[in-house]
């Protein structure tokens, strides 16, 4: 379903985080997909994945590519909590840090999502709105460059948004009478 292909992979060994992996320490940080995992390298490194990403790709695109962006918000209060015990952290998508200079890149990636998330409810509280409407909301109101394949991932982004602001008691999703599904805000 999307547009990029990538080689198959073999795997050798299946660890579960939390776990280790010889001198490596595995930490859970879904969010971005499910089973997203962190890794510790011996050199007190956090190599993030896509549980946090570089400045670069938070300003061209606004909302980071995350299945479950509210599970990812838990996942960076994690990476927050670990940080002390860290010498650096290695962002997907952007330089290494000392830990001591991350706390901003989090503080950035956790606004970019909350940023988002707050976008989708001032607009369903307006008028109900599609995903692909509330999409074209979040990328022109973040000022998101979007190419056709990035609109893709935002869309994908925003329906995970959609589906935890329903879990939180804020948004219900509605039938329109072509068949086709709107999300309102929960009046309080």
């Amino acid at each position: 379903t999307l547009p990029f292909r990538a080689p198959s992979v073999r795997v050798d060994v299946e660890v579960e985080a939390p776990g280790r992996l010889g001198p490596l320490e595995l930490i859970p940080l879904p969010g971005h997909t499910l089973g997203q995992a962190g890794v510790i390298a011996p050199d007190g490194t956090l190599y993030a994945a896509d549980a946090v990403f570089g400045e670069r790709v938070l300003e061209r695109y606004g909302a980071p590519y995350h299945l479950d962006p509210c599970t990812a918000l838990d996942s960076l209060s994690l990476v927050e909590k670990v940080l002390p015990r860290l010498e650096a952290l290695q962002p997907s998508h952007g330089p290494r840090l000392p830990a001591g200079e991350a706390v901003g890149l989090l503080d950035a990636n956790r606004a970019a999502i909350e940023r988002m998330l707050d976008t989708i409810l001032e607009e369903a509280s307006k008028s109900p709105l599609s995903a692909s409407q509330a999409a074209a909301s979040v990328s022109r109101r973040m000022g998101a460059q979007v190419e056709p394949g990035m609109l893709m991932l935002i869309e994908a982004t925003v329906r995970g948004a959609l589906a935890c602001l329903h879990a939180r008691g804020l948004l219900e999703p509605v039938a329109t009478g072509s068949g086709g599904l709107v999300w309102r805000a929960v009046k309080a």
